[in-house]
Protein backbone atom coordinates (compact mmCIF):
# COMPACT_ATOMS: atom_id res chain seq x y z
CA UNK A 1 0.00 0.00 0.00
CA UNK A 2 3.02 2.28 0.39
CA UNK A 3 3.52 2.21 -3.38
CA UNK A 4 -0.01 3.56 -3.90
CA UNK A 5 0.67 6.43 -1.48
CA UNK A 6 3.97 7.21 -3.21
CA UNK A 7 2.21 7.20 -6.59
CA UNK A 8 -0.43 9.71 -5.50
CA UNK A 9 2.20 11.93 -3.83
CA UNK A 10 4.27 11.87 -7.02
CA UNK A 11 1.27 12.98 -9.08
CA UNK A 12 0.62 15.78 -6.59
CA UNK A 13 4.25 16.97 -6.66
CA UNK A 14 4.40 16.92 -10.47
CA UNK A 15 1.15 18.88 -10.71
CA UNK A 16 2.31 21.38 -8.06
CA UNK A 17 5.60 21.85 -9.94
CA UNK A 18 3.77 22.50 -13.21
CA UNK A 19 1.45 25.04 -11.57
CA UNK A 20 4.18 26.80 -9.60
CA UNK A 21 6.59 27.25 -12.51
CA UNK A 22 4.17 28.68 -15.07
CA UNK A 23 1.78 31.52 -15.71
CA UNK A 24 -1.95 30.80 -15.39
CA UNK A 25 -3.93 30.68 -18.60
CA UNK A 26 -7.44 30.58 -17.16
CA UNK A 27 -9.10 31.55 -13.90
CA UNK A 28 -10.44 28.75 -11.75
CA UNK A 29 -7.84 26.29 -13.00
CA UNK A 30 -6.60 25.44 -9.54
CA UNK A 31 -10.10 24.53 -8.36
CA UNK A 32 -10.63 22.22 -11.35
CA UNK A 33 -7.22 20.60 -10.84
CA UNK A 34 -7.89 20.08 -7.14
CA UNK A 35 -11.28 18.47 -7.76
CA UNK A 36 -9.93 16.24 -10.52
CA UNK A 37 -6.91 15.20 -8.45
CA UNK A 38 -9.07 14.44 -5.39
CA UNK A 39 -11.47 12.30 -7.42
CA UNK A 40 -8.59 10.45 -9.08
CA UNK A 41 -6.80 9.80 -5.78
CA UNK A 42 -10.05 8.58 -4.21
CA UNK A 43 -10.80 6.13 -7.03
CA UNK A 44 -7.18 4.94 -7.09
CA UNK A 45 -7.24 4.25 -3.34
CA UNK A 46 -10.68 2.65 -3.57
CA UNK A 47 -9.47 0.24 -6.23
CA UNK A 48 -6.41 -0.77 -4.21
CA UNK A 49 -8.52 -1.38 -1.10
CA UNK A 50 -11.15 -3.35 -3.00
CA UNK A 51 -8.50 -5.46 -4.72
CA UNK A 52 -6.68 -6.31 -1.48
CA UNK A 53 -9.82 -7.47 0.32
CA UNK A 54 -11.33 -9.43 -2.56
CA UNK A 55 -7.97 -10.94 -3.57
CA UNK A 56 -7.52 -12.24 -0.01
CA UNK A 57 -11.07 -13.62 0.13
CA UNK A 58 -10.72 -15.26 -3.26
CA UNK A 59 -7.38 -16.87 -2.44
CA UNK A 60 -8.33 -17.95 1.08
CA UNK A 61 -11.87 -19.25 0.73
CA UNK A 62 -12.50 -20.09 -2.93
CA UNK A 63 -11.26 -23.28 -4.56
CA UNK A 64 -11.14 -24.33 -8.18
CA UNK A 65 -14.84 -25.16 -8.16
CA UNK A 66 -16.37 -21.73 -7.90
CA UNK A 67 -19.59 -21.47 -5.93
CA UNK A 68 -21.76 -18.45 -6.86
CA UNK A 69 -20.42 -16.26 -4.05
CA UNK A 70 -16.86 -16.87 -5.23
CA UNK A 71 -17.81 -15.71 -8.71
CA UNK A 72 -18.95 -12.42 -7.20
CA UNK A 73 -15.69 -12.11 -5.26
CA UNK A 74 -13.69 -12.95 -8.39
CA UNK A 75 -15.63 -10.37 -10.40
CA UNK A 76 -14.83 -7.71 -7.78
CA UNK A 77 -11.19 -8.78 -7.69
CA UNK A 78 -10.51 -9.15 -11.40
CA UNK A 79 -12.93 -6.79 -13.14
CA UNK A 80 -14.45 -4.16 -10.85
CA UNK A 81 -11.26 -3.19 -9.00
CA UNK A 82 -9.39 -3.02 -12.32
CA UNK A 83 -12.03 -0.73 -13.83
CA UNK A 84 -11.98 1.58 -10.78
CA UNK A 85 -8.16 1.54 -10.81
CA UNK A 86 -8.07 2.57 -14.45
CA UNK A 87 -10.62 5.33 -13.82
CA UNK A 88 -8.53 6.72 -10.94
CA UNK A 89 -5.29 6.37 -12.90
CA UNK A 90 -6.88 8.15 -15.86
CA UNK A 91 -8.08 11.03 -13.68
CA UNK A 92 -4.63 11.42 -12.10
CA UNK A 93 -3.00 11.51 -15.55
CA UNK A 94 -5.65 13.94 -16.79
CA UNK A 95 -4.80 16.21 -13.85
CA UNK A 96 -1.18 16.42 -14.99
CA UNK A 97 -2.16 17.01 -18.62
CA UNK A 98 -4.73 19.66 -17.64
CA UNK A 99 -2.12 21.37 -15.44
CA UNK A 100 0.17 21.62 -18.45
CA UNK A 101 -2.66 23.08 -20.53
CA UNK A 102 -3.94 25.55 -17.90
CA UNK A 103 -0.46 26.60 -16.74
CA UNK A 104 1.81 26.58 -19.81
CA UNK A 105 5.54 27.07 -19.42
CA UNK A 106 7.67 29.43 -21.45
CA UNK A 107 10.74 27.20 -21.69
CA UNK A 108 11.25 24.39 -24.18
CA UNK A 109 12.04 20.93 -22.84
CA UNK A 110 15.73 20.14 -22.56
CA UNK A 111 17.26 16.99 -24.04
CA UNK A 112 17.58 15.51 -20.55
CA UNK A 113 13.83 16.06 -19.98
CA UNK A 114 13.06 14.02 -23.08
CA UNK A 115 15.45 11.25 -22.00
CA UNK A 116 13.76 11.00 -18.60
CA UNK A 117 10.29 10.93 -20.16
CA UNK A 118 11.36 8.16 -22.56
CA UNK A 119 12.92 6.06 -19.79
CA UNK A 120 9.80 6.53 -17.67
CA UNK A 121 7.54 5.48 -20.56
CA UNK A 122 9.66 2.37 -21.19
CA UNK A 123 9.57 1.47 -17.49
CA UNK A 124 5.77 1.79 -17.36
CA UNK A 125 5.39 -0.19 -20.59
CA UNK A 126 7.59 -2.98 -19.23
CA UNK A 127 5.54 -3.08 -16.02
CA UNK A 128 2.27 -3.33 -17.91
CA UNK A 129 3.67 -6.04 -20.19
CA UNK A 130 4.99 -8.04 -17.22
CA UNK A 131 1.66 -7.75 -15.41
CA UNK A 132 -0.31 -8.99 -18.43
CA UNK A 133 2.16 -11.85 -18.95
CA UNK A 134 1.88 -12.81 -15.26
CA UNK A 135 -1.92 -12.78 -15.41
CA UNK A 136 -1.92 -15.00 -18.52
CA UNK A 137 0.70 -17.40 -17.11
CA UNK A 138 -1.28 -17.77 -13.89
CA UNK A 139 -4.47 -18.30 -15.88
CA UNK A 140 -6.09 -15.36 -14.13
CA UNK A 141 -7.23 -13.34 -17.09
CA UNK A 142 -9.78 -10.68 -16.27
CA UNK A 143 -12.72 -12.77 -17.44
CA UNK A 144 -11.49 -16.29 -16.62
CA UNK A 145 -13.60 -16.64 -13.46
CA UNK A 146 -16.56 -14.52 -14.51
CA UNK A 147 -19.63 -16.47 -15.57
CA UNK A 148 -20.59 -15.90 -19.19
CA UNK A 149 -24.15 -15.98 -20.51
CA UNK A 150 -25.15 -19.47 -21.56
CA UNK A 151 -22.12 -21.11 -19.92
CA UNK A 152 -23.36 -21.40 -16.34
Amino acid sequence: MVLGLCTVLLYYLVTAHLVRDARPRRRGGLLALGALFTAGAYLYALSLGDHEVTNYLHGRFCSESLPPICRVVALNDDVFSDAVFLAGFTLLNTTVMLAQFLFPTDRAPRAWDNVLITVNALFIGAGITANVAFEKAAGRGALSTVPRPGRG
